[in-house]
């Protein structure tokens, strides 16, 4: 690395700590709970008939985490007032019944934030027992009941409750993939500039895009908070106590501190390179504040990996839409210089992306044969077919394309090779986008051998601690 290459490099870096010191004193302004939380048992347990009617429903899990809805419906189907929401405290959530249940069959739903990005569903069924001195025609009002005898015993705990998989549809897919996008490009970009010197035009190109990109950024943050609730709580998405239990989320945290930092963005100038910085950094936390990283084991590492990763794809995504520009429009005569020096950066950015991305896939899988037989691993089995071609296209850049437009300033092959390259960019980030929104192989390996096969999460949402009032 050039020697003029390095003090830019730690001015840089000294900007974006003290802009992650910014970020994380926001972002851990109240204690955060980094957990998978899996779904254990319930008081009453599922399929359980009780001789007489419960108090209160208690459903545990193995992690703190923030109720969204538990719901009790009758025998015939009609929901039970229970007089308020559902509270947590810690591991339990609490659903208090101040009537007496009259004898029938019971159903309860719930709908829970877990502590790294997955929202969690299930129901179970439990049956109140008609008293031995009941008349028959007391009986026929409240409907057939099922005896002990006659009812497929279970265990509590996740087969009881059976936990489904949340369906978010294609549209929140592809509205989290451009908010993604929208913050690598934005992240990268900033990079970009800082680390590669570049001529006064194509510098304020950048910067003009930048700011573009922050009011964008702002925009489909809005769209992502709104998409994030409806496919939480579908029709009842705008309840007052939804969307504070969401704002309350990781997730919710995770957004304003994007929407702070492509605010910044939007405020940027040429001049105004620490507050780039600091807007860097909390797109970057922004990111790493949800996800499998934070939970797994061995956090410390994962973390400071996923921040690496983030920033080398940031700046590998936007230099190819620079590059672009560059070659375009020029100053062409500048294009050696630029791609050298971007060749020097490239170089440790691609290394460092490798590096943290085999520490990650280790991490998460734990075992080569998970790579075939899992989700995560068939997913991150195309993800890495996407990278590996990526390396092609980069390598035939540098060692054929280039030279030709140092020698003759033909630019066309090179243009169309980027032009390739920032389509299967596009095409890994969308697939991390659904890697991110499947269970780690080594998460997945947890909960079955707990005897939970049945249970499938969709990381969305993530509990900033176990209680209502946080």
């Amino acid at each position: 690395m050039s020697s003029a290459l390095c003090p830019r490099i730690g001015t840089f870096a000294f900007r974006v700590l003290l802009g992650a010191f910014l970020a994380f004193g926001l972002s851990f302004a109240s204690p955060t709970v980094w957990a998978h939380a899996t779904f254990n048992e319930s008081t009453p347990a599922a399929d359980s008939v009780l001789q007489n009617a419960p108090r209160e429903i208690v459903l545990r899990f193995s992690q703190a985490v923030t109720p969204v809805s538990v719901t009790l419906s009758g025998p015939n189907g009609q929901p039970v007032s229970t007089g308020g929401g559902a509270t947590a405290y810690d591991e339990r959530v609490i659903l208090a019944i101040p009537q007496e249940l009259a004898p029938g069959d019971y159903d309860v739903s719930f709908s829970v934030l877990s502590g790294d990005a997955h929202s969690i569903t299930g129901n179970f069924r439990f049956s109140i027992a008609v008293p031995e001195t009941a008349e028959s025609d007391q009986v026929e009002v409240i409907g057939e009941l099922t005896q002990p005898e006659s009812r497929p015993a279970k265990p509590a705990g996740p087969e009881g409750g059976t936990t489904k998989t949340v369906s978010l549809g294609s549209f929140e897919q592809i509205t989290r993939a451009v908010f993604v996008i929208t913050l690598l490009l934005a992240v990268g970009l900033i990079l970009f500039r800082a680390l590669v010197p570049l001529p006064d035009v194509l510098d304020d190109w950048v910067i003009r895009r930048v700011r573009v990109i922050g009011s964008v950024g702002l925009g489909v943050t809005v769209v992502y908070f709104f998409v994030a609730t409806i496919a939480l709580t579908g029709l009842d998405a705008f309840r007052p106590r939804h969307l504070y239990v969401l704002l309350q989320s990781s997730i919710g945290m995770s957004l304003l501190l994007a929407s702070a930092g492509f605010l910044f963005l939007t405020m940027s100038a040429a001049a105004q390179r620490m507050l780039m910085s600091v807007a860097a950094a909390l797109l970057v936390i922004s990111r790493i504040a949800t996800g499998h990283p934070a939970s797994q084991e061995p956090g410390l590492l994962l973390v400071p990996s996923m921040v690496i990763h983030v920033a080398a794809a940031g700046f590998w995504l936007a230099s190819l839409w620079v590059l672009l520009r560059l070659l375009r429009k020029g100053p062409l005569a500048d294009a050696p210089g630029i791609l050298d020096r971007f060749s020097r950066v490239a170089l440790w950015s691609v290394g460092a992306l490798l590096a943290v991305g085999i520490l990650m896939a280790a991490a998460h899988l734990r075992s080569f044969d998970a790579l075939p037989t899992t989700e995560y691993g068939k997913t991150l089995l195309w993800k890495l077919l996407g990278v590996a071609g990526l390396l092609v296209i980069a390598v035939v850049n540098k060692i054929w394309l280039t030279p030709q437009l140092v020698t003759n300033y033909d630019s066309s092959a090179l243009k169309r090779s980027i032009r390739l390259e920032a389509v299967l960019m596009v095409a890994v980030i969308a697939t991390s986008t659904i890697l991110a929104a499947t269970p780690p192989a080594a998460k997945a390996s947890e909960v079955a051998a707990a005897g939970a096969s049945d249970l499938e999460r969709v990381p969305f949402l993530q509990s900033r601690g176990g209680h209502n009032e946080q």
